[in-house]
């Protein structure tokens, strides 16, 4: 699927947020009955990160905590705080509430690639392992290897 799609727009409908005040709202998509599809509200959170990232920079890790259970149809409120920004990685903080409860808490570390070494596939071997490299234990007599 590419961004001209028209199943794209309305990928990206559902993850649109507003401004509210000096934090960010939108809706979640429902995963069962009235909860919030947590994969939603992370990616949600990652926009909120690469929408103030320097240029080029793209998502290295994200760590999310759920920290309680919201309701779909209620609006989710985010607040994002830029916690360290370098020449290389910038580290931020999401917060996803609703009415004031934490539902949950995302840490966005984002990288500017930078080139580095190649790794090429491992060659492939014909032959066994060198046998003189292989630790071996034989259970010492009377005893059993069951723990």
């Amino acid at each position: 699927m590419t961004r001209d799609e028209p199943a794209w727009g309305g990928f990206a409908a559902h993850l649109a947020l507003e401004q509210s005040g000096d934090q960010q709202q939108g809706f979640c998509l429902s995963a069962q009955g009235t909860r919030p599809y947590g994969g939603h509200l992370v990616a949600q959170a990652l926009l909120l990160a690469l929408e103030d990232a320097a240029p080029g920079q793209v998502p290295l890790t994200i760590t999310t905590h759920f920290l309680a259970i919201g309701d779909s149809r209620v609006p989710v409120r985010y607040r994002r705080e830029r916690l360290r920004s370098g020449r290389s990685f910038e580290h931020w903080v999401i917060d996803a509430a609703q009415d004031g409860v934490l539902l949950c808490r995302a840490t966005v570390v984002l990288h500017r690639p930078e080139e580095g070494p190649v790794y090429g596939p491992r060659p492939r071997s014909s032959s066994n392992p060198d046998r003189s490299r292989v630790i071996t234990y034989e259970p010492p007599e009377g005893t059993s290897t069951v723990l």
